[in-house]
């Protein structure tokens, strides 16, 4: 079974984005998948007024990158109203609500929707 939760330890958080190439900087919250041990990390920074969803880093398959997304999108949708963005274009982030703009993907925080089917 496997697990996603926040990483609030600074060095062990350091270590797990190191071992597993993820760029995170001073400030970003960091999530990790447990599965008998950290598989993955999801990364979370804060840019200006936007939430940037930086991505999922490991050696996982395509299901556990989508948990690790669903569960980071979950943390945000808790925030206080805010603008969500991925950096780059991708169709996986138009279920959630997200829409193309500058060269990326944004929402606001409180319109993420969880279904596969937009209508």
């Amino acid at each position: 079974m496997f697990t996603v939760k926040e990483c609030t330890q600074t060095e062990e958080a350091n270590v797990l984005c190191r071992q597993l190439r993820a760029p995170a900087q001073s400030g970003d919250r960091i999530f990790v998948l447990h599965e008998d041990g950290p598989r993955a990390v999801g990364i979370l920074a804060l840019r200006g007024a936007k939430v940037v969803l930086k991505g999922v880093y490991g050696d996982i398959d395509a299901a556990y990158r989508d948990v690790m997304c669903r569960a980071l999108l979950h943390v945000c949708r808790d925030m206080q109203p805010i603008t969500l963005r991925v950096d780059g274009e991708d169709d996986y982030w138009l279920r959630f609500g997200f829409e193309k703009k500058d060269g990326g993907m944004e929402v606001c925080n409180k319109d993420v929707v969880f279904s596969e089917h937009r209508q």
